[in-house]
């Protein structure tokens, strides 16, 4: 079986901005076709102290494939910049509408709705900023391929609008540096409701995204991301696509499983 080796500072390719070794341990190993057994997927990471990026599967990164519920992070930025939404403590009211996922079947705040992924949350969002300015700020940013003829409260959503997994770490990377056409304050509360895990030795952060493509039942899994240790940040995005146990849920796994290899993180508790 193939594997990746972990060398330090070689196969730059291009203008020494993309790596597909990663800084570390020269005799550690680490076969990343493992980590997606069953499914075609990728993996892309930014150092952002050296400005590598650690790829596997170098087609898939560039390819463009919808958001689905990674594009919370950037609805939740409009929502703030436009001023339809004040901070994180937000609240929209439940309609009463019953829907599968029983998180959902309640009142929600923009933190609350992003850690449950709470779509119905979100729709309401994107319909009170409005055609013109959801299509403003997409173009400021040059997110994906921009495109949202899909519906205001369906474009991100296995529909027109589409992202790769490099540009959704650019996105990251320009988030945590405060690049974004957005306010410092703004970007500050998107940066604090995603973090997911702040321990003694790092902070992950990080949104999920789940879909399907109508496609022979195939099914698609987002987990976007950074991790923070020792004042030193890493941006990420993990993609699989398949049939089975695929899911935001099974990509946030592999990822998690990816950093703990790297050093990154730590192993949860059982």
């Amino acid at each position: 079986m193939h594997k990746w080796l972990l060398i330090v500072g070689v196969m730059l390719i291009l203008t020494g901005c993309i790596k597909k070794q990663f800084l570390g341990d020269e005799e550690k190993q680490i076969a990343f076709e493992d980590y997606f057994d069953g499914f075609e997927g990728s993996f892309i990471m930014l150092d952002e102290q050296t400005n590598d990026y650690l790829i596997y599967n170098e087609e898939l990164i560039e390819t463009q494939v919808s958001p689905c519920s990674t594009f919370k992070i950037l609805n939740a930025l409009i929502g703030l910049e436009t001023g339809v939404i004040q901070d994180a403590n937000h609240m929209y009211k439940w309609d009463g509408t019953t829907y599968n996922m029983e998180a959902w079947n309640g009142d929600h705040t923009l933190a609350s709705a992003i850690k449950y992924s709470v779509v119905w949350y979100y729709k309401r969002l994107a319909k009170e900023v409005g055609l013109s300015q959801m299509q403003h700020y997409m173009d400021l940013v040059k997110y994906g391929n921009g495109d949202i003829s899909g519906g205001l409260t369906e474009f991100w959503i296995m529909s027109s609008l589409k992202i790769s997994p490099r540009e959704q770490v650019d996105l990251l990377r320009d988030l945590y540096q405060d690049k974004l056409p957005f306010t410092s304050d703004n970007m500050a509360i998107v940066r604090d409701i995603l973090v997911l895990e702040d321990t003694e030795d790092y902070t992950l952060s990080g949104k999920t995204g789940s879909g399907r493509t109508g496609k022979d039942e195939e099914l698609i899994g987002w987990f976007v991301g950074t991790v923070q240790r020792e004042g030193h940040r890493h941006h990420f995005a993990v993609f699989i696509q398949g049939k089975n146990d695929t899911s935001g849920y099974k990509a946030k796994d592999i990822a998690r499983q990816i950093l703990k290899d790297l050093d990154l993180i730590n192993a949860l508790e059982e």
